[in-house]
């Protein structure tokens, strides 16, 4: 990942000139310093709707790992499937009286 660091007097000048400064890579940002501490990221919005997609399906996982009866289920579901105890799925909705 491409990061540009400026101050927040470079950031302040150069604002509408930083989308083309960044270019067209999704992974370019800019990071803006007070006192010399990183204080805000600037980044192409796609990138910025990405990483909060991502950590969604981040957050997502860590749920169903947490959670000890999901895991239990997730593991006999994978016996099953070793094993070969499986159904189609016309056969799970006639055994089930759908469609």
């Amino acid at each position: 990942m491409a990061l540009t660091k400026l101050s927040m007097r470079e950031a302040r000048a150069r604002l509408t000139q930083l989308p083309e400064e960044l270019g067209e890579d999704a992974e370019a940002a800019a990071v803006v310093t007070r006192n010399n501490e990183p204080t805000l990221a600037i980044m192409r919005f796609s990138a910025f709707i990405r990483l909060l997609q991502q950590l969604e399906s981040l957050q997502e996982s860590l749920e169903i790992l947490s959670d000890p009866e999901m895991m239990a289920a997730l593991r006999a579901s994978e016996e099953d499937i070793k094993a070969g105890r499986l159904a189609s799925w016309e056969d799970y909705k006639r055994e089930r009286g759908i469609g």
